[in-house]
């Protein structure tokens, strides 16, 4: 799996390489930073826009299918804010990781129980 910043996507390969794959459903929001996916397949796609706007920097979760089920950040309040998403990882326990380069910080978000 590749995470495209330059061009706002996300493509998926098998083992051997071959191309099987796209998603471009952040263009609309930003650019893709860094892609994770967890134990149920669901995926978590980190994405800011040049300008650093906490309005245009979060975490986007989405479904086997790559529907967009759930957005952390962009501006929302009771959200975490954020300045520059630039990777993201999940634990097995569910646990999401967002590293920033700009604030050089890493912001943990739990599971909902």
């Amino acid at each position: 799996m590749e995470a495209s910043r330059e061009n706002s996507r996300i493509q998926v390969f098998d083992r051997g390489g071959a191309f099987k794959r796209e998603w471009r459903g952040a263009q609309d929001k930003g650019r893709v930073f860094g892609v994770a996916v967890d134990a149920a397949g669901a995926y978590y796609v980190g994405v800011r826009r040049a300008d650093y706007d906490p309005a245009t920097n979060g975490v986007l979760k989405l479904d086997r299918d790559w529907n967009t089920v759930a957005a952390i950040g962009f501006g929302t309040p009771g959200h975490p804010v954020f300045n520059a998403v630039h990777d993201l990882a999940v634990a097995r326990d569910g646990t999401i990781y967002v590293a920033e380069t700009r604030t050089r910080r890493v912001v943990k978000l739990r599971p909902a129980r």
